[in-house]
């Protein structure tokens, strides 16, 4: 993976640290579709800032990946900078929010850049986001294999069959010996339906460096981890999560801008007055408010889009199901049904959320809906997208049986069961589904 031209490559430089890859360059200037971008003389999205922490000041580096950064809006608009904007005028004291966002950065990342800077400048909290559990990416088009040498863990990010790396001769190897990685290497190229290392494998590794930068801050400075749509505090953790999507927090209109990585400001300035909350809420001493906490704002009434065809949907649609609000999100999507009636996942995801909710006849209707647009989306699908597509039609029949509102084979594929072993732990499959499936792989 690298980091690809957009514009906003002048902001990056390659990095000296082999575990970070690139970082921002210090002192760059752009403008970019209307939006300004600074650097600060530090490597820090914003204001300039001073090393040294001026006396009263309590200081906050908040990390993450584009989310953060915020390659959408001006420097101003950001997260961080709002965040800070809403502190110094909600809560006792004065506030610095460092934007420590960096634009394709993993946990693993975001994390030791939060350390270094932890290190470096005192701060007296650090907040991370996990954004990306992804491998690490590289800058494009600037040299890497020194990386590899400096930082052997890339090998294993990178290539998808390391022999003996389950025991310590193999990893001792590995880590020590230039000829044995070649040969690793070697052997890769010939590896046939090459995969990239699995998720659970890069979770692991996100979370490990998430783990030292808990381990590894200085005493007196405290960490909190920001979910970003509801994904998971890494295991072992033992701090604050701050979650700005609980179930009360959640817009009760269609309003995807509010589920984008890179929303417009005005969200930002939303999130921002719901993350001083959480902060308040999780370190009371150190956040006191003026004047009782501000209070949870409003979605605002024009931030929706005319038109709802972004690709964040299902993003939506996720948060609302970890939150437990099925009911709501039924009541937002059947609000705001134009210009979706006869977009094949909108069908399917009613039909999940009409069974989930006790609505038999509806979830039949919009599972007819979903199912009748099958020939149009296989016409010149490859094979990976045909079994996905297959196996949530199978998810979304389950549904409706359980309700039942039962019907023949969802797709008429002969080969449900390799389908749904090769992709039921890629994909969120209720319970329910899960069972379907089992029963009709059994039964083939």
């Amino acid at each position: 993976f690298t980091v690809e031209p957009d514009g906003h490559d002048a902001l990056y430089r390659p990095s000296a640290d082999a575990r970070l890859l690139f970082g921002l360059r210090p002192g760059a200037r752009a403008e970019i579709k209307g939006s300004a971008f600074t650097i600060n003389s530090l490597g820090f999205r914003g204001t300039e800032r001073q090393a040294a922490k001026p006396e009263g000041v309590f200081r906050i580096i908040l990390a993450g990946g584009s989310n953060i950064f915020a390659p959408s809006v001006s420097d101003g608009g950001t997260l961080p900078a709002q965040l800070e904007t809403a502190l110094n005028k909600y809560f006792k004291g004065r506030f610095e929010v460092w934007n420590a966002g960096v634009p394709g950065y993993s946990l693993a990342q975001a994390s030791e850049w939060a350390a270094n800077a932890a290190r470096l400048y005192s701060p007296d909290l650090v907040l991370v986001q996990r954004s990306n559990d992804t491998r690490r990416i590289f800058l494009y088009n600037a040299p890497f294999t020194r990386y590899f040498r400096q930082n052997p863990e890339l090998f294993r990010e990178n290539l998808a069959a390391i022999p003996f790396q389950g025991c310590a001769a193999g990893r001792f190897l590995f880590r020590h010996s230039a000829l044995w990685r070649l040969g690793v290497v070697l052997y890769n190229l010939g590896v046939p339906d090459y995969k990239a290392p699995s998720s659970g494998f890069m979770t692991a590794a996100n979370d490990a460096a998430f783990l030292a930068l808990q381990d590894g801050l200085a005493p007196g400075a405290a960490l909190a981890f920001v979910p970003y749509q509801k994904n998971a505090l890494p295991e072992g953790a033992k701090c604050p999560v701050l979650d700005i999507m609980k179930p009360d927090y959640l817009p009760d209109s269609f309003a995807l801008e509010y589920f984008e990585a890179h929303p417009p400001a005005t969200v930002y300035a939303h999130n921002a007055i719901l993350l001083a909350r959480e902060l308040a809420l999780a370190f009371p001493g150190k956040f006191v408010p003026k004047a009782g906490l501000p209070p949870v704002p409003p979605v605002r009434p024009d931030c929706g889009y005319a038109q709802k065809e972004s690709g964040f949907f299902l993003d939506f649609v996720r948060v609302y199901r970890q939150a437990g609000r099925p009911d709501l999100l039924y009541s937002i999507l059947g609000r705001e049904k134009q210009p979706n009636t006869d977009k094949f996942e909108y069908n399917l995801v009613m039909a999940e959320l009409a069974a989930q909710t006790g609505r038999c006849a509806e979830a039949a209707s919009y599972f007819d809906r979903a199912r009748a647009r099958i020939p149009e989306l296989l016409a010149g699908a490859g094979k990976p997208f045909e079994r996905i597509l297959y196996l949530r039609l199978a998810a979304a029949q389950a549904y409706a049986g359980n309700c039942g509102a039962r019907r023949a084979p969802a797709s008429g594929n002969p080969q449900l069961e390799d389908i749904y072993y090769q992709y039921k732990n890629n994909l969120e499959i209720p319970r329910q589904s899960t069972a379907v499936l089992e029963r009709c792989s059994a039964g083939r």
